[in-house]
């Protein structure tokens, strides 16, 4: 995804919710909306992006990843307040 790379997020949203539609099943798809979820700041759909992802190959190292650095984020960040 040329512009996830760049970092081009309006471009790339529409295109991967399009290969979303037509390819659920593809855990990447999913894996690389929540990275660019993540990096907008909305955790919680970038979560729901990951479970996505994960119910499709629960052996995707990245959306794994992801998720355990965004529950990890939010609890440091809960026990800050």
């Amino acid at each position: 995804m040329h512009f996830v790379r760049k970092g081009k997020y309006a471009d790339a949203k529409p295109i991967l919710k399009k290969l979303i539609e037509k390819n659920p099943a593809i855990s990447e798809y999913h894996r690389i909306m929540g990275q660019i979820l993540s990096d907008e700041g909305d955790q919680d759909e970038a979560i729901n992006c990951l479970i996505d992802s994960l119910r499709w190959d629960s052996k995707n190292g990245w959306a794994l990843l992801m998720m355990g650095n965004i529950l990890l984020s939010s609890k440091m960040m809960f026990q800050l307040l």
